[in-house]
């Protein structure tokens, strides 16, 4: 496929703006078309990066503009729904994450892309990062031996985005810090697992702040009842893989901590390391040794949608296939139904 692939872009908020960037780093690929039911937010973004088809509709666009791929970055309830007409009307889908909202709706996303023949890859940019990208090759090449220990980490001290918007509201967003910023540090240490089965769910969910009208990023004493929040500012856990193996996991969008902090562990017979950024924790001739890769910056928005073109030429394999997206989402509903006693 040697043609000028003509890429959409559905959501003309920050993620939008970042796959536009993205796409635009590539050759022989145009983005032809940003959809948004803001009409504000479209024009605005799409005289910003230039896009000239412009619309409301999803339906509309997809007939119109007939895409090679779309980016769906719009609210999660809708990344399903709009991910599968995509692929139905002829586009290879390049989603954000969460995929979804359930894992129901995960996996039929997947059932189609797989009867469609459209690729599905999920917008896990932090896979792309050139730290994280470095340590799974080291973990996958044997350099830690077996691992057995990993700790997911995400606290902010005053980070609730979009407070009283649909990422404060279950309904739209299917969560809240846990399936904001947890699926994130979460994906990444199944991904350096090899992505085993989970065998048993122990957490804690709820919410602190939000509910209380305190922790919002840039008005961190919002009046309580000031604005829509119904959803966890908080997850806290642990996931037992079998033989031996466990992940731990801190997710809080915001906390009375000295900073914030994100952070990957992982533990291994013959090395450790953490990220961010990277070190790498080993012994040489019997003395602790700590090791600092320097490693040149990437742009993850770039090296993720490169990757969705490469694939889709046949060039590469998918580096965030659809199918990690389902095992996260299951995950996640798993840690949700433990909180709750279910």
């Amino acid at each position: 496929m040697g043609e000028t692939l003509r890429v959409a872009v559905v959501g003309a908020g920050w993620p939008g703006r970042r796959h536009i960037d993205g796409y635009r780093k590539h050759g022989s690929v145009e983005v032809v078309a940003l959809c948004d039911m803001n009409e504000q937010r479209l024009r605005e973004a799409a005289d910003a990066h230039h896009v000239p088809g412009r619309y409301a509709a999803l339906d509309d666009m997809l007939a119109k503009e007939k895409p090679d791929i779309v980016s769906v970055c719009t609210p999660n309830a809708l990344h399903a729904e709009m991910s599968i007409a995509a692929m139905k009307a002829g586009a290879h889908v390049l989603v954000e994450k969460p995929m979804a909202v359930s894992a129901a709706a995960a996996r039929e996303m997947v059932e189609t892309s797989r009867s469609t023949g459209k690729k599905l890859m999920v917008g896990y940019q932090r896979r792309f990062i050139a730290d994280v990208a470095y340590l799974k090759r080291a973990i996958d090449a044997g350099e830690f031996g077996e691992l057995y220990f990993a700790r997911a980490v995400w606290i902010r001290r005053i980070g609730i985005p979009g407070m009283g918007t649909w990422f404060t509201q279950k309904a739209l967003a299917g969560g809240g810090a846990l399936i904001d910023i947890g699926v994130h540090v979460l994906d990444l240490a199944l991904w350096m697992f090899g992505y085993p089965d989970v065998a048993n769910v122990a957490a804690a969910t709820g919410s602190k702040f939000g509910v209380n009208g305190r922790g919002a990023w840039h008005n961190p004493n919002r009046p309580a009842g000031t604005a829509a929040f119904d959803v966890d500012d908080f997850a806290f856990g642990h996931l037992d893989l079998g033989a031996g193996r466990s992940i731990n996991f801190e997710v809080s969008w915001a906390g009375h901590i000295k900073e914030d902090v994100m952070a990957i562990e992982v533990w291994g017979t013959e090395g450790g390391a953490r990220l961010f950024p990277l070190e790498i924790y080993t012994t040489r001739n019997g003395v602790p040794e700590t090791i600092t890769p320097h490693l040149r910056e990437t742009d993850p928005f770039e090296l993720s949608t490169g990757n969705l073109i490469a694939w889709v030429r046949g060039d590469a394999e998918p580096v965030s296939p659809g199918d990690d997206g389902v095992k996260t989402v299951e995950v996640i509903e798993r840690i949700y139904a433990a909180a709750a006693g279910a």
